[in-house]
């Protein structure tokens, strides 16, 4: 099991992002895994990916299609917060949720399973939660309240390349991915 996992959003700026991080971990011959954050990130990545994250099953063959139509491979486990049709999410990680409130979005969802799946540096990329969904146009503000109450949420293990993400949780630094403390 590697010890790190990228997670990609859809955020501005991602692949740069995804690059100084990589740049980091291949120098060091650190090797690590891709979990990519709904349909809006498939296509950021085109390296191989291990896992989707998704709070929207009903994207989970349109983000299959996607990644087909650009080459990438389609072999990822899918982590959703509910079973959906027969054989289509791989992992199951219950929707968290306190009164009502916003669940933390996809994202928050793909730290969850990157904790489960025994992760030690789970690292954000083009997740920054502001600006709004290019597809729903829904303010991605609206999630930091799952972030906020998360009961769940390792934070020494987590860091951000960007955005509210990289405030609320810390920066990605070298000395953070190369501290072998954490590991």
């Amino acid at each position: 099991m590697n010890s790190y996992i990228i997670i990609v959003g859809s955020g501005d700026g991602v692949k740069s992002e995804i690059l100084s991080v990589i740049s980091i971990l291949l120098e060091n011959r650190k090797s690590f895994d891709f979990l990519c954050v709904g349909l809006d990130a498939i296509d950021k990545v085109g390296n191989e990916i291990k896992y989707v994250a998704t709070y929207h099953p009903t994207d989970i063959r349109r983000i299959k299609e996607k990644r087909h139509g650009m080459g990438g491979n389609t072999d990822y486990k899918v982590i959703c917060h509910m079973q959906y049709r027969e054989n289509e999410v791989d992992f199951v990680i219950p929707l968290y949720k306190e009164n009502g409130e916003k669940s933390g979005s996809s994202t928050l969802l793909g730290v969850y399973a990157a904790q489960m799946l025994g992760y030690n540096k789970i690292i954000l990329c083009g997740c920054p939660l502001e600006g709004k969904s290019r597809t729903t146009k829904y303010p991605y503000s609206n999630y930091r309240v799952g972030w906020l109450k998360s009961y769940k949420l390792e934070k020494e293990k987590v860091r951000s390349t960007s955005g509210w993400t990289k405030e609320f949780l810390g920066e990605v630094t070298r000395e953070w991915l190369l501290n072998t403390e954490i590991i």
